[in-house]
């Protein structure tokens, strides 16, 4: 009378997996024009030849946006999985 199996309809949200946290946040990051403008100046001044100036100064601002958008895009996928679970784990009853 009853069906043995049911589909599952557990909820998946997650933006990011394992592998793909740390690519994605970088391709998300360097999408943006300054971002891949600043990580170009600051890979140029590695050159000796166009080098100016000292190298923390311009290294800096993208190790400061890539900090901050790292454990921004961490913290909300955190709250994603922890919503999942408490959406997962909620009992239903279906009425007919």
């Amino acid at each position: 009378m009853f069906p043995t199996s049911y589909i599952s309809n557990k909820m998946d949200n997650r933006k990011y997996n394992f592998i793909t946290f740390l690519p994605l946040v970088f391709f998300y990051q360097f999408r943006h024009f300054l971002n891949l403008f600043f990580l170009i100046i600051a890979l140029s001044q590695f050159y000796q030849p166009v080098k100016v100036g000292f190298l923390v100064p311009k290294i800096m601002p993208v190790c400061i946006i890539l900090a901050v958008s790292f454990f921004k895009e961490l913290w909300d996928e955190i709250q994603r999985i922890r919503k999942d679970k408490a959406v997962n784990n909620e009992l239903y009853m279906y009425n007919n």
